[in-house]
């Protein structure tokens, strides 16, 4: 985004949180947050602070989920996911501060790839697929589902090196265990982005515990298709279009976008977007290792 189109921030910079946390400049906004760069003035690093929206403070469910992400992200420690260092508050809104990840979200990698008319390679989105399945293993290890899996909540830097942002919807075992039920599980809400959300979430059933993980591994596969062809697996004129598409329709052929890919990937791509969660791989690491699986036989 460029500096024109970038909103009037709440933050200004040099403004100072909790003592500590020196504003530097806007980075991003989600649908609860705004996150900014920020100077860490004790420990002399840059950092990340996402901090709560006004109009979103005085929502109990929001301001709820927003101390979630918080308590779900610091509860992970693991290379590919980006770690949370501290929370506070700025006047009436809370913050928290994360690891700054320079770089780019693999979605702004995907858009100027094929603005550029260059397709991803294979090997390349097997890299970063990797790198996203061991992060998203380490947060079903913790007893987290991320909720909103797709590139634009995974950092890339200069190196190569991913990492998982944004658990804006997450769920968590542990917030159960405490009598804490999931937003994300309530009636009537949808988890995730329509461009990438499972079809159990769409059609609104109750999805059990053990396999909220199933609902990662297709957004993941949805993102996969994106990464490799430039675009969702299903497209439309609304967002109830697009819904539909997860629920009823077949997700294309990869090949059909890319002839110059293995067959085979289509197969890894289409169990990944199946409808049935129990024909989809099992975890996110076994999709990951199957695109490899195709990348290695295609060498």
């Amino acid at each position: 985004m460029s500096p024109a189109d970038q909103p009037t921030p709440l933050l200004t910079r040099g403004t100072i949180l909790a003592e500590t946390y020196r504003i530097e400049r806007w980075l991003g906004q989600g649908g609860m947050g705004i996150v900014y760069l920020a100077r860490d003035l004790v420990l002399e690093r840059d950092v990340a602070v996402k901090i709560l929206r006004p109009q979103n403070a005085a929502d109990p469910r929001i301001a709820e989920l927003f101390h979630r992400e918080a308590i779900a992200m610091a509860s992970v420690c693991h290379i590919n996911v980006v770690q949370v260092f501290a929370t506070g508050a700025h006047g009436a809104l809370p913050f928290f501060v994360m690891e700054y990840v320079p770089g780019q979200t693999v979605a702004e990698l995907v858009g100027d790839s094929y603005r550029r008319g260059h397709d991803l390679k294979l090997g390349k989105v097997s890299d970063i697929l990797y790198q996203a399945s061991r992060g998203l293993t380490a947060m079903r290890e913790c007893g987290i589902f991320h909720g909103d899996v797709k590139p634009s909540n995974m950092l890339i830097n200069s190196a190569f090196h991913v990492a998982i942002s944004d658990f804006g919807l997450v769920g968590s075992a542990h917030a159960r265990a405490a009598g804490v039920k999931p937003i994300a599980s309530e009636p009537g809400f949808l988890g995730g982005t329509p461009r990438y959300v499972a079809p159990e979430l769409v059609s609104g059933v109750d999805v059990p515990p053990e396999q909220h993980h199933l609902c990662d591994v297709y957004s993941l596969g949805a993102s996969v298709f994106e990464m490799l062809t430039g675009h969702g697996p299903f497209v439309g004129q609304t967002v109830r279009d697009i819904l539909r598409g997860h629920l009823f329709t077949p997700p294309p052929r990869v090949t059909d976008r890319r002839p110059d890919l293995p067959s085979a990937i289509d197969g890894v791509v289409t169990r990944a977007l199946a409808k049935n969660p129990r024909d989809r791989f099992q975890a996110c690491t076994e999709l990951a290792d199957e695109v490899d699986r195709v990348v290695q036989l295609a060498a």
